[in-house]
């Protein structure tokens, strides 16, 4: 409670295309824990068409969104974590977070051509975004893949976990 009035949270998600059914249960979960602890989670599930539309973009709008992002690579912390500004916006940033030293931690690493040392910058820059609560993993999305026993070296890229067929063939 704040002023006498209980904590409530708008959090718009993008229902069927960055959440499936399986995040919408695990939203769902979170909602409850946010009840248990005396606060409100307003769950909006949100057709692609107007999260594609722009709806729920702007900073009043809402008070938490989901992102997803995959790579290989901790360089994808520059698509999320560029500051988000008037002469250079930044859609991605959902948090509408600006810190030029995260953003020169980012750049930093993606320019680093030492792997440990590069390593090292990117656990600085997310040491950063644990501390500054600006993030929170729920799960891993995963990705399942049936085959023909017939069908040889399919394999699933790491990022994304799709399908890679370039080194496929069959055996009968």
């Amino acid at each position: 409670m704040k002023d006498g009035e209980r904590l409530e949270i708008e959090f718009p998600y993008a229902a069927g295309r960055t959440i499936n059914a399986d995040g919408g249960s695990i939203l769902q979960g979170v909602a409850e824990q946010a009840k248990a602890a005396g606060f409100d989670v307003n769950l909006i599930p949100v057709p692609p068409s107007e999260i594609a539309a722009g709806a729920y973009t702007q900073p009043d709008e809402r008070d938490i969104f989901v992102g997803y992002w995959t790579s290989v690579s901790a360089g994808i912390l520059w698509v999320t974590w560029r500051q988000n500004l008037p002469e250079s916006p930044n859609g991605s940033n959902a948090a509408f977070y600006n810190s030029p030293e995260l953003e020169d931690l980012i750049l930093k690493a993606n320019s680093e051509a030492d792997e440990d040392a590069r390593n090292a910058l990117y656990q600085q820059a997310q040491d950063h975004i644990a501390e500054h609560a600006l993030a929170v993993g729920l799960y891993d999305r995963l990705s399942t893949l049936g085959i023909s026993p017939q069908l040889k070296d399919v394999w699933q890229e790491h990022s994304q976990g799709g399908p890679v067929f370039h080194d496929a063939y069959f055996v009968s």
